[in-house]
């Protein structure tokens, strides 16, 4: 069991995979972990990327963190995502996260050509994300529960922005571009998005920046978009 202060290093890949649930951590090197179909099941300590660059890609389910515990900091990370295999069910960072995500920079590095599902950074956002730039670098095509950010947020999104030139984000149903789904212990602050959804059909829950909207509370959050679309 951990029980002191001291702050370990990560240096490979496998350093990463075999971190103590309770042990903090500086990465000192760029990890890639598109080769990779593991991940750390739960995490409690404070993880410090120091601008390090983490290259996610691989087999469906893949992701750094299954859960991201109450206690967890996970901060300052470059982390490059790449959906050209086994695209749908994927989660670059985390499937359910309830701690602390800040100073992230977050990029879908490759162009989404088919219809994918069940996709996001983060699956379900109880905690908190802040301070973070989403870019997103070529067309991405959403079947269904799709979104960059978090699919379900039930927690705190403050602080950032979106962007991706002249790409754009085509959505079907359950999908926006910050969010798929706004629960109602929401709350979304500081935010915009310059991502241009385009709306594929008429079935009411696509949005620029969130899917649907249970409830929730949004404060100073923005979006433009060239294409007709709700919130």
């Amino acid at each position: 069991v951990v029980t002191d202060d001291e702050i370990r290093s990560i240096k490979t890949p496998d350093d990463f995979f075999n971190i103590h649930q309770n042990a903090n951590y500086i990465v000192i090197n760029d990890l890639d972990l598109t080769i990779s179909d593991k991940y750390v099941d739960t995490y409690a300590g404070t993880i410090d990327f120091q601008g390090h660059s983490v290259y996610q890609s691989g087999n469906i389910y893949n992701r750094m963190f299954q859960t991201l515990l109450s206690s967890a900091i996970v901060k300052n990370l470059d982390l490059h995502a790449y959906f050209n295999v086994t695209a749908s069910w994927k989660t670059p960072l985390a499937h359910y996260n309830y701690g602390i995500v800040s100073n992230l920079i977050y990029t879908v590095e490759d162009e989404v050509d088919d219809y994918i599902s069940y996709n996001s950074m983060i699956h379900i956002n109880y905690g908190t994300i802040e301070n973070f730039v989403v870019y997103l670098k070529d067309d991405f095509y959403a079947q269904d529960y799709t979104s960059l950010l978090s699919l379900y947020n039930y927690g705190f999104i403050k602080n950032g922005y979106l962007y991706s030139g002249d790409k754009k984000f085509y959505a079907k149903s359950f999908t926006g571009a910050i969010v798929g789904y706004s629960g109602s212990s929401s709350h979304m602050d500081n935010v915009f998005s310059l991502i241009d959804v385009v709306q594929e059909n008429d079935s009411g829950t696509t949005g620029n920046i969130s899917g649907t909207i249970f409830s929730g509370i949004f404060n100073n959050v923005y979006t433009y978009s060239e294409n007709t679309n709700i919130n």
